[in-house]
């Protein structure tokens, strides 16, 4: 039977905002639009997390061990560590309860050794990663520009119809005409001035 580990290691600043992903798995645990430690797990782990941030920034160097804690991508339950060093924080998450410690060991150190390991002739490196998740970032910005514009487009032509619609009956209402010439003979500086009637 061949099983996956649910971990993670991830490097974010003392507000929790990630800053690296070294890994995660399975590639649903995390997606490129979570940009926030927070963002993995159930809201009821909201306090415990920023207790651990907290007490791992304040004592630096000092390895701090959670268990459980629930994910938001799925129904397991992990045990995380936290380690500061300045104002970053390492955090590691492993769902192996239950699981034979060979099969542990053997998923912790091969992550392990494939992010210290130098990246393989042709294979997607960190920067490319990088340019990926930034193109990611860009994609979605444009399309909510766009969005945007398509609004704006349709509201101009809405407010132009109205505007229109505002013009004709102006024109065309006998009164108004008769208003306007009412208060062009009663007031020297009228209102309406340069506006011509018709």
């Amino acid at each position: 039977m061949c099983h996956t580990i649910t971990s993670f290691l991830i490097q974010c600043d003392s507000q929790g905002r990630i800053l690296h992903r070294f890994w995660y798995e399975p590639a649903y645990l995390l997606s490129p639009y979570q940009t926030n430690l927070r963002d993995l797990f159930v809201e009821e782990e909201q306090i415990v997390l920023e207790t651990m941030l907290l007490d791992a920034i304040k004592e630096q160097k000092k390895v701090f061990w959670r268990q459980p804690l629930r994910l938001q991508a799925s129904a397991s339950e992990i045990s995380a560590c936290f380690l500061a060093s300045g104002q970053t924080v390492l955090v590691y998450g492993a769902d192996f309860f239950g699981l034979d410690s060979a099969l542990v060991q053997k998923e912790l150190v091969g992550n392990f050794m494939r992010i210290v390991s130098p990246p393989k002739p042709g294979s997607p490196s960190e920067g490319h990663q990088m340019v990926r998740t930034q193109f990611e970032q860009i994609q979605k910005l444009n399309n909510e520009l766009l969005n945007t514009q398509r609004q704006l487009k349709k509201a101009n032509a809405q407010l132009n119809q109205l505007n229109r619609d505002l013009n004709s009956r102006l024109v065309k209402d006998p009164l108004t005409a008769k208003a306007r010439m009412l208060a062009g003979a009663l007031n020297p500086n009228p209102i309406w001035k340069g506006t011509d009637d018709r």
